[in-house]
């Protein structure tokens, strides 16, 4: 509920920190809203951002190349496509042109009897 007026760049970049609390905080102007902003009540154009700060751990996004479970430690495996990466619409692709194939051959073979 405190508002803190932010001066923007040359770029339109704001700064704001240090942030002392998690939750969202809302960053209103007044202008063009982009292309995920909403515009508020009052007509100012509105984003939300999230603040996580209980963990460093929480807010880091990165792909971890260790993880800490109950019963010990795991280490990622890089470099090897496994069974989930591989694609099947290709072969989906490739049955349902033979059930259109096959339905075709069937119709013909009624219309020439």
């Amino acid at each position: 509920g405190v508002s803190h007026p932010l001066v923007p760049s040359g770029d339109g970049r704001i700064v704001f920190g240090p942030i002392a609390s998690s939750g969202v905080y809302d960053v209103t102007w007044e202008g063009a809203p982009g292309p995920t902003d909403i515009v508020n009540l009052k007509g100012r154009a509105l984003r939300e951002y999230a603040a996580n700060l209980l963990d460093e751990k929480e807010s880091d996004v990165a792909a971890a190349t260790t993880v800490s479970l109950a019963t010990g430690n795991v280490q990622a495996e890089g470099g090897k496509a496994s069974l989930a990466d591989k694609k099947l619409w290709p072969w989906f692709l490739l049955g349902a042109l033979g059930v259109v194939m096959l339905e075709w051959f069937i119709y013909n073979k009624k219309v020439y009897l």
